[in-house]
């Protein structure tokens, strides 16, 4: 969707969508595609960097989720618990049941 955007009233009017959409019951809501499972969050994020703002910290978000799902597939693969950061389990819960946390100076190579 907005990679076909560009600066002006049609990426302002797709972030007031997402905004209206983060504040929907969760009933209303759908899980989406990865990246943007949680479609109104991580697509405002998204068109945010697209309209030139919190660039840095939308790189940031999706660098952690693509970690998130390379952490998913090495236990689906190997089927036992994976080393990962403290920090990024807490931030992405779902990792708790499929993770050992470790502290801040541990090796988490995704392909080790």
């Amino acid at each position: 969707m907005g990679i076909f955007l560009s600066q002006g009233e049609e990426l302002r009017l797709a972030r007031e969508l997402c905004d209206y959409g983060k504040r929907l019951s969760p009933r209303f809501q759908s899980p989406g595609e990865p990246p943007f499972e949680n479609q109104y969050q991580d697509y405002a994020i998204y068109l945010a960097a697209l309209d030139g703002e919190a660039v840095e910290q939308a790189i940031d978000h999706f660098q952690a989720k693509a970690a998130v799902n390379a952490l998913e597939l090495k236990h689906l693969l190997g089927g036992k618990k994976v080393p990962a950061p403290e920090t990024l389990v807490k931030h992405y819960p779902e990792l708790r049941e499929i993770s050992e946390t470790e502290d801040v100076g541990g090796n988490y190579s995704l392909l080790a």
